[in-house]
């Protein structure tokens, strides 16, 4: 069992987890907190373990632990933190995307191109054939689309998505393809 104590001196005061929640939040990213942190990490209610997943100053350990952890809101939290997002492994992400969750894809979708250990390519192929039509509308907006995937969610079945692809087309000029190089694109 967890318990988490404030001591100063030699006063000692009981934390329930609203109270440690409100605390962590307090708490300023330093590097001298990391082992705070990774002790943090571990407490079983996940409020806590949300507001440490947004902290800076993570352990490499401490990141691979938040990844596995089961609670939307800490991974998202993790996913959101431009300091520990690149350190997630890029297996753990790829299992994020294979449950198929909207939500968790749209987040690893707006953090993407900072998320290096990723191969983007493929996960941008695989999101603009996502069955959402508002994960297709993610890629189709995002100036950073190959032009082969934007001229293939161009002929998507869903208006705003086509819409949304043909202006991100127009706005950063890329070049027209034809429909064989769109259908070899979509094998692979």
């Amino acid at each position: 069992m967890y318990k988490a104590r404030l001591e100063l001196n030699y006063a000692r005061l009981d934390l329930g987890a609203d109270t440690l929640t409100d605390i962590v939040r307090m708490l300023p990213a330093r590097q001298d907190a990391s082992e705070v942190f990774d002790e943090l990490a571990k407490y079983p209610f996940a409020k806590v373990r949300e507001e440490v997943a947004g902290k800076s100053h993570l352990t490499d350990e401490t990141v691979t632990l938040l990844a596995q952890d089961k609670n939307q809101a800490v991974l998202v939290a993790l996913i959101n933190n431009d300091e520990a997002n690149q350190r997630i492994p890029a297996n753990r992400i790829d299992e994020l995307i294979a449950t198929d969750d909207s939500e968790m894809l749209r987040v690893i979708f707006q953090n993407l191109q900072n998320m290096t250990q990723l191969d983007t390519t493929r996960i941008f192929h695989l999101l603009a054939i996502h069955e959402d039509a508002a994960i297709r509308l993610e890629v189709a907006r995002s100036s950073d689309a190959k032009a082969e995937l934007l001229h293939h969610l161009a002929r998507d079945d869903d208006p705003d998505v086509r819409d949304a692809a043909l202006t991100t087309l127009e706005t950063f000029g890329m070049p027209d393809m034809d429909s064989t190089d769109l259908d070899s694109l979509l094998e692979e």
